[in-house]
């Protein structure tokens, strides 16, 4: 079955921020419901938002998962008319939501009125959210939300769902899964867009790539569920680094120096960087190992790029001594090996990698 949504999403007024995109599908109650769901009753709105439906889970399914309880402080990325929260709220201690549009707060707080610990947030866009300080909550949730987003923009809340979450705090996020079929005749819908994309237009990631957003900010996934057409996340903050789980894949890493056909002379450093649980690292000149292969803190600049990776990134790098003079003049092969814990080893220097040792041209036999 072809999901209902998608023409009526994909035709909508195009608009210059998400917020107004939002208004604009949310003008009424109505139009609300419509838009995050479908044309439906408010018994049937709060039914979903407590027991879920084939689209996203509800209140009862994250108070069980998680069990949340009167203590239990949670924050909704993107609330929308508090589909959830409105069934959370009465089981919690504090349920804050935060969205873009004001027309869906408008709506959350009138279907929300009598709950007096709700806290509804304006914001204008992507984060941070500064209302919030570190560590500020137990859980942190966002459904339905993420397939609305540019992926950087999905992506910062992550990072900020990260930062806001109390140590071994739990959160759950999806977003829609392209490799479903279902779910593929959206995405090929919205490649035809164009230029003139809306802002709210519906987007897609794969599992692989899901799952790197969420650990890439620090997440330790416990549940990744692709079966239907949502990809769906359970995680938790670790309270200390995230231990790197074997994902099956070879090393990675750089050659940063010399550059490729770089003309060189006398001694010359190798020098990169290599990650993802590496036991052992070679340089091959012409497919002679050098001596030596030293590993460190050489390439500071890495850690900081995958944070995922500490404290293997710290001290990633390798360099090597090559004495060019024993070389003959001309162009020269370089490969670097990288080996891992498994035994599973990649070539870093991909393709090719060469040097060009001053005095002369061609290739030594």
């Amino acid at each position: 079955m072809k999901p209902r949504f998608f023409k009526r999403l994909s035709g909508s007024p195009q608009a210059v921020t998400y917020g107004s995109w939002w208004d604009n599908a949310s003008r009424t109650l109505e139009d609300a419901y419509a838009a995050t769901i479908d044309r439906t009753s408010e018994e049937e709105y709060r039914s979903r938002g407590w027991h879920g439906d084939w689209n996203s889970p509800g209140a009862k399914q994250f108070l069980e998962r998680f069990g949340l309880g009167p203590s239990s402080r949670v924050l909704e990325i993107g609330c929308g008319i508090a589909r959830i929260g409105r069934e959370l709220a009465p089981r919690v201690g504090e349920w804050h939501g935060v969205d873009v549009s004001a027309n869906m707060l408008s709506h959350a707080r009138a279907r929300c009125a009598g709950l007096s610990n709700v806290r509804l947030h304006h914001i204008t866009g992507p984060p941070p959210f500064t209302v919030f300080p570190d560590k500020s909550f137990d859980f942190v949730y966002a459904t339905i939300v993420f397939m609305h987003l540019d992926k950087e923009d999905m992506f910062a809340c992550l990072r900020e769902a990260h930062r806001l979450l109390k140590p071994d705090g739990a959160a759950y996020f999806d977003t829609w899964n392209v490799l479903h079929p279902d779910v593929q005749y959206i995405w090929r819908g919205a490649m035809k867009i164009g230029d003139g994309k809306p802002r709210g237009r519906i987007q897609c990631s794969a599992p692989a790539e899901f799952r790197l957003y969420l650990e890439e900010v620090g997440f330790a996934v416990e549940t990744l569920d692709d079966s239907e057409r949502l990809v769906r996340a359970w995680c938790r903050r670790l309270p200390g680094p995230m231990p790197i789980a074997d994902d099956g894949l070879p090393p990675f890493g750089y050659l940063c120096r010399p550059g490729n056909e770089e003309t060189v002379s006398g001694l010359v450093t190798l020098e990169g960087w290599a990650l993802d649980r590496v036991a052992r690292v070679e340089v091959l000149v012409d497919d002679e190992p050098l001596p030596q292969v030293e590993r460190g803190p050489f390439r500071p600049e890495v850690a900081p790029a995958f944070p995922r990776f500490r404290p293997e990134a710290e001290s990633c790098g390798f360099r090597a001594r090559l004495d060019t003079s024993t070389l003959s003049p001309g162009s020269h092969e370089i490969r670097v090996m990288a080996t891992d814990d498994a035994g599973r080893t990649t070539c870093l220097t991909g393709y090719h990698h060469g040097i060009i040792v001053a005095g002369g041209g061609g290739r030594s036999q």
